[in-house]
């Protein structure tokens, strides 16, 4: 797993990143994982396969650093945005 871009916040103690991996197809996913201290110690959360679409993901990443969202939640707000984007 790449990392290709990564948004740091709150005195760098949030850190939010990009991620591309390749499949076993040799498809392309992107992901967003979260860190964060701002508690204490160190909380980490990923979702590894937001989109095929690195814009898609990309925007993805842009919503989760706007809006602070925490390793904690990360995973189901993955959820509602994916469902959101791809629900017909």
């Amino acid at each position: 797993m790449n990392v290709i871009r990564e948004i740091r916040t709150a005195g760098d103690r949030l850190v939010y990143r990009l991620t591309e991996d390749e499949a076993d197809d040799g498809a392309r996913r992107y992901g967003v994982s979260v860190s964060t201290t701002l508690f204490g110690k160190l909380e980490e959360a990923a979702v590894t396969d937001i989109s095929s679409c690195r814009s898609d993901a990309e925007r993805f990443l842009l919503l989760a650093a706007d809006n602070s969202v925490l390793p904690s939640t990360l995973c189901e707000i993955a959820e509602e945005y994916v469902a959101a984007c791809y629900t017909v």
